[in-house]
């Protein structure tokens, strides 16, 4: 009753500690800032979890076991060791937190009860002397030890044994078990330990970090990996005879002789390589954590992980077998090791950046026929990448990774493994062309740490048919942990096919459907078809891997097998011509589909049986190779139908390929009317075409011209459209003004296009004026870069738009695109890879103070470390310069110290090619999708704003990352507030590239940032003084620097009235002092005083003609308020001499004249 009670106790212990692991792990998934200074260490609460589950089973082992089963009780005890050194070390870690805390005090109730379970199981014996006695197997002789229960036990003399080498003392008779532990294991009982010897030639040697001196003059005897063998000159090669068996002892062993050195390692890349091909290394434990193969490098250089680039553990060759080991990268783990507590090492960085594990050896090609069982693989990003075998078989193996670390190569198949996912993205590519990787009865955990709650197998797949890559089969797993869904591929390719039987998700298992948007890609298999993969309850590991010289690696093949040793384990549908013109009847319109299984002799495909809609299609089969070749019938519907052709094999599994039958043609549009209307900040382009009921995709470009009927002005505007199709925008219809079009004509030139139509004739269109100033009353400089136009330009001379600044290359730094992952199905302006000599700029004409620059953006990459490699970067320019590449601005870089969840902010003054750090770095996980900065100069201070919408992921939460930026730098020098540029720009750094085909862009647009939008506003420091003349005369407007006086100008005119000075109000209530400095934009208005008469005097004259007809002329004379004379003057034709009142002016003036020549009288009239 004890025994069962302690177990009972334990396991109620063990349920608590998992409770509280799957709260913590729930926590990590909601968006809440951990407060400063209360960061955890999740990797090594993650170790401590993991090495209680392994405590969890062990003493699940020991309930089912005798109570005097000494093998499995000092197993128990050893991992007991391992679980303290681990909670020790969460409870001495500097700062550490309650979540720390909580999991190690759990982990010692664990311990607690566990260790009653022992004292239970021994309590018959306490106080008593209990004997240990040494079975050497025919070797020297050994004296037994007397202890008490719960003792350890003192190491005896190293026996001897003719011919053979010792190795160590064993619980169990088989020597193959588990090794006694004299620092951690206790006696519980009377019992024997067992000697284990092997025999070392040539082809069997020993690696025993413990050995004896004496046991060392063996030749084939070794304490480190680099004296197994013959070692190259730079101990980076370790030459093996072929089909050597390495038998390994319990202990650490490093690849690295520079493991504990800091600085950079010079190349190759690899700690250690084992030349020789059949190579098997052998623990002689059934605990593959007792002998360790190990590295603790990575990328990042010398402030990094200690290497120029990727650098993996081990490199390998073909045919190499481990069993029993693990094979690791601490570089970014803590190694800890109970059995020898001076082998421990913390790690290098708190990071899950590239340190691999496991590659092919220097200068091999893929390696072929290899075989793991009960291996542990322990790293990061990248763990396997660099492996891709031809051949690989995997069993009851453990797998701990990030992103792009496995299923490379051609067939890997995992039978009843484990892996600890850390990363969303496991391969680049899936398995090679023809290749495929198979999941038999495996688990895979999705730990904390995972950015999302979705698995993506692989990144970015291609083709289908033969030579497809990232196929995949998965049989009877179980998804769990952080997992939530999985997808085949970042970008499910519509015709690729994987096979799946009986996998689940979650703790409750429910059936597992991968990438359920595309059902089709997922083939059930039943029956017969899935002998090829599962016989029975017997995984088919040999039709799998056997290739064509028979490799059994499992052992199955015999006579009995030999229906089930080949069978398709793929079957795609290789398609040419999947895009139908259905108006041709040339090679356009004709699809040719090839069943293509795997192996290809697998299966008869001339038996293939093909089904496809015969109101669409017309399809012939080649009776001799079952190719199936498809014409569509004219389609009508003046859009694209899209039909799946299914081919069957005789097993029932089936495949398909999808075809898009486009519609026939029609004439291309007739345009009519075209014109275009100018208004606020908008010109609106306009026109008919004869068919309404067509889409139009006419392509519309716009340009600056000077004039109205000019062709040589600036391209301005322009549309994104491709040949293929990918990207079809709406018409270019609206042009949104800026100030730089002021003064200029717009011309805008269509060409013509229905969706399914030829191109027409291009038509040009301009506007009736030029824009106005008055047409442009927004300040800001804005553009989402879909139309904007822009190409490589003079730096030093191109000003008011944007453009390339090209150094040196010929690269194109930003491209349009579609985006995946962090910018899944957006389109945007993306980055390309080789673009960093070339500049995105925009350079202003006149001055500057203040300004801003807005700019939202989102980077592909979900993790936080926004570029697809150490060293990549962007820049962000203001106050810049185009023409001497001057300025200030930010550079976001991801680095080694910033690690796989952040990256790094530092303000920085240009200067050419040359930058000066400004503020200290800051890491941050700012950079992220879904982002905006504000980049800006107020007077002397330069500063950065930055923000995200996109949640924390675990690792940022566990590490209190911020995800906002406010970063600032004030100039004493008054340099930054005396510059004047208005200039602004991006530099780009990144491996990625931009991409119209979503289908294909998976790895490519992966390592991209896609910029959305930017808006820039800068403060005038030359302010425009405009003059308001209230219906004078005009005056011409004036520019004037800040703090500069206005110039008076000629005073205008205006009749009937006089002037009356300058005005800074339209009210006219204060004069303008022309001593003032401007500074800002600024109207003067005129006054203006209206002229009054002061007195009006008549005369008149008489100027005699012929006959009776004479002239009269009177004139009034003003005397006027300005101290002026004016005189009105008119001419009478009269008859002889007349008496008459006249209208002179606005006056009536009365004149009586005399003798033909004389004036009687002459009055102005009241």
């Amino acid at each position: 009753m004890a025994v069962k009670r302690a177990v009972s106790i334990l396991t109620s212990v063990l349920l608590v500690l998992n409770m509280f692991m799957t709260i913590a792990f729930a926590a990590e998934g909601n968006d809440v800032a951990t407060p400063a200074g209360t960061g955890f260490d999740q990797e090594e609460i993650n170790q401590l979890e993991i090495a209680k589950m392994e405590l969890q089973n062990k003493v699940t082992t020991l309930k089912e076991a005798k109570p005097d089963n000494t093998t499995t009780v000092a197993q128990l005890q050893s991992q007991m060791a391992a679980v303290k050194a681990l909670a020790n070390g969460l409870e001495t870690a500097k700062e550490d937190s309650s979540e720390e805390k909580a999991a190690a005090q759990e982990a010692r109730t664990a311990l607690e009860a566990a260790n009653d379970l022992i004292n239970n199981l021994t309590g018959e014996v306490s106080g008593e002397s209990l004997l240990v006695t040494f079975d050497t197997d025919g070797g020297s002789a050994v004296d037994p030890q007397h202890v008490y229960a719960g003792d350890t036990l003192e190491v005896p003399e190293r026996p001897k044994k003719d011919g053979l080498v010792f190795v160590g003392w064993y619980t169990d008779k088989t020597t193959s078990v588990h090794m006694w532990d004299f620092l951690n294991n206790k006696v519980v009982g009377l019992m024997t330990l067992y000697a284990k010897w092997v025999q070392v030639d040539e082809k069997h040697r020993l690696l025993n970090a413990y050995a004896s001196a004496e046991e060392l003059e063996n030749p084939y005897v070794a304490k480190t990996l680099q004296t197994l063998g013959t070692l190259s000159e730079n101990q980076r090669e370790l030459a093996l005879p072929e089909g050597t068996t390495v038998y390994v002892v319990p202990g650490v062993y490093w690849t690295d002789l520079t493991y504990k050195e800091g600085g950079v390692i010079a190349g190759p890349n690899i700690g250690l390589s084992i030349l020789g091909e059949n190579i098997s290394f052998l623990g002689l434990t059934e605990d593959a954590t007792d002998a360790i193969i190990s590295g603790n490098r990575g990328e990042g250089g010398e402030t990094g992980l200690g290497a120029n680039g990727s650098w993996y553990s081990l490199g390998i060759s073909s045919g190499f077998h481990s069993e029993n080991i693990t094979i690791a990268n601490y570089a970014q783990e803590d190694l800890v090791y109970p059995r020898d507590p001076s082998q421990n090492m913390k790690k290098r960085l708190d990071s899950k950046n590239h340190a691999e594990v496991l590659t092919r050896a220097n200068g091999t090609g893929a390696p072929d026929k290899l075989y793991f069982k009960n291996t542990r693989f322990v790293g990061y990003l990248n763990m396997m990448l660099g492996l891709a075998p031809t051949r690989a078989y995997f069993k009851d193996s453990f797998f701990q990774l990030t992103d792009d670390s496995i299923f490379a190569g051609g067939v890997n198949v995992y039978e009843n493994c484990t892996f600890h996912f850390f990363g969303n993205h496991p391969s680049v590519n899936g398995a090679g062309n023809g290749g495929v990787s198979v999941l038999l009865g495996s688990k895979v955990i999705g730990m904390p740490q995972m950015t999302s709650t979705d698995v993506y197998l692989a990144k970015q797949s291609s083709a289908i048919g033969p030579n497809a890559n990232g196929i995949f089969a998965i049989i009877d797993t179980q998804f769990t942990g952080r997992i939530e869904s999985v997808e085949w591929e970042n970008v499910v390719r519509e015709d690729s096919r994987h096979f799946v039987s009986n996998n689940t998700i979650g703790e409750e298992k429910k059936p597992l459907v991968i990438s359920p948007s595309q059902p089709q890609t997922s083939v059930t298999l039943t029956g017969n078809a899935l002998n090829a993969f599962k016989v029975g309850e017997e995984y088919n590991v040999y039709n799998l891997l056997k290739g064509n010289d028979g490799w059994d690696p499992k052992g199955q093949y015999n006579a009995e097998w030999e229906p089930y040793a080949h069978l398709p384990y793929r079957f795609l549908i290789e398609a040419k011509g999947k895009t139908m013109y259905s108006d041709k009847t040339d090679n356009t319109n004709r699809a040719v589909l090839t069943p293509a299984p795997a192996p290809a002799d697998s299966v008869d495909v001339k038996n293939t049986v093909w089904s496809y809609d015969t109101n669409l299609l017309n399809g012939t089969v080649d009776a001799a190779t079952g190719v199936i070749t498809l014409t569509a019938k004219p389609n009508n519907t003046g859009a694209i139908v899209k039909t799946i052709v299914t081919g069957t094999l005789p097993s029932g599994i089936s495949a398909g390929a999808t075809l898009y039958i486009r519609p026939t043609a029609v004439p291309a549009p007739v345009v009519t009317t075209p014109a275009i209307d100018i208004s606020e900040n908008l010109a609106t382009l306009s026109y008919t075409l004869d068919q309404l009921g067509y889409k139009d995709t006419s392509v519309i470009e716009w340009y600056h011209e000077t004039g109205p009927d000019t062709t040589n002005g600036i391209h301005i505007g322009t549309m994104r459209n491709d040949t293929n199709e990918f990207f079809v925008d709406e018409p270019y219809k609206k042009y949104a003004l800026n100030k730089y079009d002021v003064g200029y004509y717009l011309r805008a030139v269509i060409t013509p296009k229905y969706e399914f139509s030829s191109t027409g004739a291009p038509i040009t269109v301009y506007t009736k004026r030029a824009v106005t100033a008055a047409d442009v009353t927004e300040k800001s400089l804005y553009t989402d870069f879909k139309n904007l136009y822009f190409i490589n330009e003079d730096h030093t001379t191109t000003k008011n738009r944007w453009f390339f600044d090209r150094v040196s290359g010929t690269a194109v730094p930003w491209g349009w695109g579609i985006g995946t992952n962090g910018t899944d199905k957006i389109w945007g302006l993306q980055n390309n890879s080789g673009g960093t000599n070339t500049r995105f700029v925009f350079g202003q004409t006149g001055n500057y103070s203040d300004m801003s620059m807005v700019l939202n953006y989102s980077s592909s990459k979900v993790e936080g470390q926004g570029f697809g490699g150490n060293g990549n970067f962007m820049d962000i320019y203001v106050k810049y310069d185009p023409a001497t590449r001057v300025g200030y601005g930010l550079r976001v870089e991801r680095t080694a110290a910033g690690g796989s969840n952040a990256t790094i902010w530092t303000l920085y003054k240009y200067d050419g090619t040359n930058q000066t750090p400004l503020s200290q770095p800051l890491r941050t996980a700012a950079f992220m999708p879904k982002s905006t900065m504000t980049v800006s100069v107020t007077g002397r201070t330069l500063r950065v704003q930055a923000s995200t919408l996109s949640k924390k992921t675990p690792l940022q939460i566990q590490q209190n990352l911020p995800n906002s930026v406010d970063l600032s730098w004030t100039d004493e020098t008054g340099d930054l507030g005396n510059n004047n540029f208005g200039g602004f720009g991006i530099r780009i750094n990144n491996s990625g590239n931009s991409s119209y085909d979503y289908a294909g862009s998976g790895m490519t647009t992966n390592n991209t940032v896609m910029l959305h939008n930017v808006r820039v506003d800068a403060t005038d420091r030359d302010h425009v003084v405009t003059f308001n003349t209230n219906g004078g005369s005009e005056i011409a407007s004036l520019v004037v620097g800040e703090g500069g006086k206005i110039e008076k100008p000629e005073d205008p005119t205006k009749a009937g009235f006089l002037f009356d000075g300058w005005f800074s109000d339209s009210k006219l209530e204060t004069p303008w002092n022309f001593d003032m400095p401007v500074t800002n934009d600024m109207t003067l208005y005129a006054g203006w005083k209206e002229i009054v008469v002061l007195s009006a005097t008549p005369s008149a004259s008489v100027e005699q003609l012929s006959g009776n007809k004479n002239n009269l002329t009177i004139k009034i004379s003003e005397e006027l308020s300005d101290g002026n004379t004016n005189v009105i003057s008119e001419t009478f034709s009269i008859s002889n001499n007349a008496a008459d009142t006249y209208e002179v002016g606005a006056y009536k003036v009365y004149v009586d004249t005399k003798g033909n020549t004389q004036i009687r009288e002459c009055y102005i009239m009241e």
